[in-house]
């Protein structure tokens, strides 16, 4: 909203997107369109993409060698430790 004062009284008030003419942010190209062969949707599978060779025997996680259970681990309470 918007409010036009002169010496303290409104010459003019209302609504800036209504009253005054914004250009638009997008003009619309008319004669755009979407090739022939365009496809709508999201995600397309690659076939003929395959997994490297071992690539399910790599573990999620590798553990640290040089971690160490800290002094105050307490296994009934925070369960048993594995490395990090």
């Amino acid at each position: 909203t918007y409010k036009v004062l002169f010496d303290g009284s409104v010459k003019a008030e209302g609504e800036i997107s209504e009253d005054w003419a914004f250009p638009s942010k997008q003009i619309d190209d008319p004669a755009d369109k979407k090739p022939d062969d365009w496809v709508e949707d999201a995600e397309i599978v690659d076939e003929s993409v395959e997994k490297p060779e071992g690539y399910d025997d790599i573990p999620p996680t590798v553990a640290d060698p040089e971690a160490s259970q800290p002094d105050d681990w307490d296994t009934e309470e925070d369960g048993e430790w594995e490395a990090p």
